[in-house]
C-alpha cells in the first residue's frame, strides 16, 4: 500500500492486522470450534498462542474462556503455571519473536501469586512509540546499540 498524506492513523494498524501466522496449531480454529466470537486481533492472538503452546488446547481452558476475544483494541489472558524461558523450554523467546513477526505488542504482568497476564495490542510498523512495533532485526539493533559484550565477559 502506498503511503499518502491523507492516510488515517488507523490504516497502518489495519495493514498489520493482515499479517497472519501460518501454523499447524491455528488457535483461532480451536476457539471457533468452541463457538467463541473473535475480532481480527483475537484471531491473530489465538493463532499466536496456539503456535506458542503447540496447540491452544494445551493452555488453561478457563483462561481461554475468560478472555474477551472480540475486543478490537487488546486481548488479555491470565495464565496459571506458565513457563517462560529464553532457551530450554524457550516459550519467552518464541513469544517475543512471534510478536515482532506479527506486529503485536505483548505486555507480561503479574496478576496473582500464581498467574501472569499476557496483554496483546495490534501495532503498525510506523508511527510513534505507542503505535509502532518494529521487526525483530530493528529491535535488536536498537537494544544492542546501548551496550557491548566481549567474548571474555561471556566466558
Amino acid at each position: 500500500m502506498s503511503e499518502s498524506v491523507t492516510q488515517s492513523a488507523a490504516e497502518p494498524i489495519q495493514d498489520a492486522l493482515k499479517l497472519r501466522l501460518q501454523s499447524s496449531h491455528r488457535g483461532s480454529k480451536y476457539l471457533a470450534a468452541l463457538r467463541v466470537e473473535m475480532s481480527p486481533l483475537g484471531e491473530r492472538v489465538a493463532d499466536l498462542l496456539g503456535h506458542l503452546f503447540k496447540g491452544l488446547y494445551h493452555a488453561d481452558y478457563v483462561a481461554l474462556r475468560g478472555a474477551d476475544w472480540k475486543n478490537d483494541s487488546f486481548i488479555s489472558i491470565r495464565l496459571a503455571s506458565c513457563r517462560l524461558a529464553t532457551w530450554d523450554f524457550n516459550e519467552l523467546t518464541e513469544l517475543v519473536v512471534l510478536c515482532h513477526d506479527l506486529c503485536i505488542r505483548c505486555q507480561i504482568s503479574p496478576c496473582s501469586p500464581k498467574q501472569v497476564s499476557l496483554m496483546f495490542h495490534a501495532r503498525s510498523r510506523t508511527g510513534g512509540m505507542s503505535r509502532r512495533h518494529p521487526e525483530m532485526e530493528e529491535a535488536l539493533k536498537l537494544i544492542r546499540a546501548g551496550y557491548s559484550v566481549t567474548t571474555a565477559e561471556v566466558a
